[in-house]
C-alpha cells in the first residue's frame, strides 16, 4: 500500500464501523429520506433519482466541514488522521494520530423523555451525559473494544484525550484524540470492514 493513501484508506475503514452501528445512528438521528439508504443519508451527496436530484447535506465526513448555511439542527462527526512518523529502517511502519470530532448544534444536545433518542433509551444501553458524551463513549468503545477490526493498537492520548471544539457559534462539541504506534502498512492491518 502506498503510504501516501494510507491516511484516506484508514479514515474511510473507521467511518465503515461508525456507519454500520447502531448506537452510533441512533445518537445521530439523521432524518430519513424513502430513496436513500441511511448510510447514503449520513454520508451525504447528491443523487438523480428518477429525474429528480436529491441532495442530503450528511452528517460523517472524512475532512473537516462546517458549512455556514447549516440550517437543520443536527449531529456531525469528523474522522481525520496524520501520519507523523515513519521508521527510516522499516517505512511500512508508521504512526497515525487519528482525531475523531463529535459536534452537534446546541440544541440537540441535552436528552430529555421527548428527545430522539430519550435518555432513558440510552440510560438502559449504558449511555449517560448530553448526546455529545454518549456519541464520544460509543466511539470509543467501537475503536476500542467491540468493533475494532483491524485497525492497529489504538491508544487514547495520555494527555489531552479530549479537547472541547466549538467550530462555529451555536454548535458544541469535543474532539477525541488517539495515537496508533507502528501500524503496520505492509500487512494491511485494516482489512475489509
Amino acid at each position: 500500500m502506498s503510504l501516501a493513501n494510507l491516511d484516506g484508506l484508514y479514515k474511510e475503514r473507521i467511518i465503515k464501523l461508525l456507519l454500520a452501528d447502531d448506537t452510533v445512528v441512533k445518537l445521530i438521528n439523521p432524518t430519513s429520506n424513502p430513496l436513500l439508504d441511511i448510510s447514503e443519508v449520513l454520508l451525504g451527496g447528491e443523487w438523480n433519482i428518477n429525474g429528480e436530484l436529491i441532495k442530503e447535506q450528511g452528517h460523517i465526513f472524512d475532512h473537516d466541514f462546517v458549512d455556514d448555511t447549516i440550517t437543520e439542527q443536527k449531529a456531525f462527526i469528523f474522522v481525520e488522521t496524520q501520519v507523523p512518523s515513519i521508521d527510516k529502517y522499516k517505512p511500512y511502519l508508521v504512526d497515525i494520530n487519528l482525531y475523531i470530532s463529535v459536534f452537534a448544534d446546541n440544541r440537540l444536545i441535552r436528552l430529555s423523555d421527548k428527545t430522539a433518542p430519550t435518555k432513558g433509551e440510552m440510560r438502559k444501553l449504558g449511555f449517560h451525559g448530553n448526546r455529545i458524551d454518549m456519541l464520544c463513549a460509543r466511539v470509543d468503545e467501537i475503536l476500542n473494544g467491540r468493533g475494532n477490526v483491524g485497525l492497529g493498537d489504538i491508544k487514547p492520548y495520555e494527555r489531552n484525550y479530549t479537547s472541547v471544539y466549538k467550530p462555529k457559534v451555536g454548535y458544541y462539541g469535543k474532539i477525541l484524540h488517539y495515537y496508533v504506534k507502528g501500524y503496520n502498512t505492509e500487512n494491511d492491518e485494516c482489512g475489509e470492514v
